[in-house]
């Protein structure tokens, strides 16, 4: 039963202790998992909903605040007595007269005991429907009003994306530095099975049987995927079986619904955790290394590292298999004793030379280089790639809309998967006419929430899809296709894009730079064009030093500087190498296309984060 149905009149999220390194509006400031759970259920259920702060009492989402350290569970009674009082002062201004409303608190104890005495006073009530819950059922219970299965069986499978497109490093994507080494051949999909464990059979809906070539070893290999209630909620479970024999376990990361990647811890001698990255084991350079605790935030998880897989990476999976089995006994056969088994074969330890001296003349050089390359092979087929799904990618190419759309879905999910949902959206309504959708938000909320979900932002996104149809209505006689279609300067098309409520700098600057370099649009005075201040961009401008600070105004005017012709030039081959080589963690420097010209600051990004 949703808030509104028990008549809630708004929802109180408690602040936590993680936080951004400065300044951010409120709903961005607080960055644990618990927290982006919290943010999302209150998204998606229509009514009013504020932060309690332990600094600043309650406060709207949208207000920009400094990180602070203070707890509420660390100060004394009187004062959080007090900070409750102040609180439902600030209600009232906020929202009337309390009498009689209902609110929804989503918080640890002290924020609840803060607030439910002097809201009894005012004649209002206090719901606090996790009250009895632990930190595990409780994510466990975000995700279930989310619409995210708890089903073994309903696995996500990842689209394959043309080798264009395609990530490359091993850790997070099919085609990366594993296969380098790694050679898979003979994949079979399996029926479900069973598989017999000492302490029982565990059931997996999903498997593939495969050959695991390492120079002249060969590997038979199974990788069955499952799922199990593991750190606090059912979570997809894989195993990777070499030659016969269990290997590597893994379960799926907290944001598994947007990245689809599973979590392998790392050990020693195939037994103790790594815990300290002078201690990661020879063979995982190209994998995405992370702390197990950082992508699984519940009671139990790891205090030790771990890789970042997609579930499907087949040879990512078996070279983790065999770099384990070689942990526990280098040189020895695998497999049964009754079966011929070719021994492992060392994988080779990749040496880095020292990085050469930070040229920025060479790196945009090498950019530009590897934005020709890639926008040649984008363009074999005769049409741009946005996602692996055919149809959605020919309804983006003819619907101006379908475009405009997939900039706002763009949010906080893989692009794949937003430039897909234009299309899903017309497919579950029956049309993407403009004239319909602007008068027609309950469809639009009901389309893109209905599981699985178009985009996880469910309260945020509808708004902003039915306020771009009113304006493409009003300003542009319904035809999305007369924003671009004077052929305006980059400036004045960045202007246009930003007036749609839902498209700021970094999804217009990333627009005008599609629409001209994929949809061939004829836009004038390219020099206007700007970067896109992305996640992977801003990871690539510092670890390259082309930036030395994470600040938009810097970065952007850091592009036009260092590409003065046309600024937004460098934004894409940025965001490929960012997203094959230049991952989060430990990057797979050795196969990136700006190796020879990174000075590899690869400590400067240590603290980017978000979208």
């Amino acid at each position: 039963m949703s808030p509104t149905e028990r008549l809630t009149d708004a929802i109180i999220l408690g602040c936590v202790k993680t936080k951004r390194a400065g300044p951010a509006k409120a709903k961005d400031l607080y960055v644990s998992s618990m927290f982006a759970k919290r943010r999302r259920y209150a998204e998606a259920c229509g009514v009013p909903w504020f932060i309690f702060s332990a600094e600043h009492g309650i406060i709207d989402p949208e207000v920009v605040i400094a990180p602070y350290d203070v707890a509420m569970s660390k100060l004394p009674i009187e004062q959080v007595q007090a900070k409750g009082r102040q609180a439902v002062d600030q209600l009232e201004a906020l929202v009337g007269p309390l009498r009689g409303k209902t609110f929804e608190v989503h918080a640890g104890a002290s924020y609840v005991r803060a607030l439910q005495a002097p809201l009894a006073r005012r004649g209002a009530t206090l719901s606090n429907p996790l009250g009895r819950l632990r930190f595990g059922p409780q994510l466990h219970w975000y995700d279930e009003r989310a619409g995210i299965t708890t089903k073994a069986t309903r696995v996500l499978r990842r689209a394959e994306a043309p080798p264009a497109l395609r990530p490359s490093p091993a850790a997070g994507d099919p085609s990366g530095v594993a296969e380098t080494h790694v050679v898979v051949n003979d994949v079979s999909e399996m029926e479900p099975f069973d598989f017999a464990w000492p302490e029982g059979p565990e059931h997996f809906g999903r498997g593939w049987d495969y050959t695991a070539t390492v120079g002249s070893s060969l590997f038979q290999v199974r990788h069955g995927l499952g799922g199990r209630e593991v750190y606090g909620r059912y979570r997809v479970h894989s195993v990777t079986w070499l030659d016969g024999q269990p290997m590597v376990e893994g379960v799926a990361a907290d944001d598994y619904e947007e990245s689809g990647s599973l979590l392998s811890t790392l050990r020693i001698q195939g037994r103790a955790h790594v815990r300290d990255w002078s201690e990661l084991p020879i063979g995982y350079a190209g994998f995405t290394i992370v702390r197990h605790n950082d992508e699984i935030v519940a009671k139990h998880s790891r205090h030790s590292l771990a890789v970042k897989i997609l579930q499907d990476d087949f040879a990512a999976w078996a070279r983790h298999a065999i770099l384990r089995a070689q942990s526990k006994a280098p040189g020895a056969a695998l497999g049964r004793a009754n079966r011929k088994v070719v021994a492992t074969a060392p994988l080779p330890l990749v040496t880095l030379p020292s990085p050469p001296d930070l040229d920025r003349s060479a790196i945009v050089r090498a950019l530009l280089h590897l934005a020709e390359q890639e926008k040649a092979q984008v363009n074999e087929s005769g049409e741009p790639f946005f996602t692996p799904n055919e149809l959605a990618n020919r309804f983006l190419l003819k619907n101006p809309l379908a475009f405009l759309l997939a900039v706002i879905f763009d949010q906080g999910i893989l692009a794949e998967r937003a430039w897909a949902a234009p299309y899903e959206l017309s497919r579950r309504l029956g049309h993407l006419d403009p004239y319909r959708l602007a008068d027609d938000l309950p469809a639009i909320a009901k389309a893109v929430a209905t599981p699985p979900m178009l985009q996880r932002f469910v309260n945020t996104i509808p708004p902003w899809l039915a306020s771009a149809a009113r304006r493409v209505v009003r300003d542009y006689g319904g035809d999305a296709g007369r924003i671009w279609g004077d052929e305006p300067t980059a400036a004045e098309l960045d202007r246009r894009l930003r007036a749609f409520d839902g498209i700021g700098q970094k999804k217009a600057a990333m627009a005008v730079e599609m629409l001209e370099r994929d949809l061939k649009v004829p836009i004038k005075g390219l020099h206007g064009t700007d970067i896109a201040y992305d996640v992977h961009v801003r990871r690539v401008f510092l670890r390259t030093g082309l930036a030395d600070r994470d600040d938009p105004d810097h970065m952007v005017a850091q592009g036009r500087q260092l590409n003065p012709a046309r600024p937004g030039a460098i934004d894409f081959p940025m965001w490929l190498v960012g997203r094959r080589w230049c991952r989060p963690g430990v990057p797979s420097c050795p196969e990136c296309a700006l190796f020879s010209v990174c000075p590899r600051l690869v400590d400067r990004a240590a603290g980017v984060t978000g979208a």
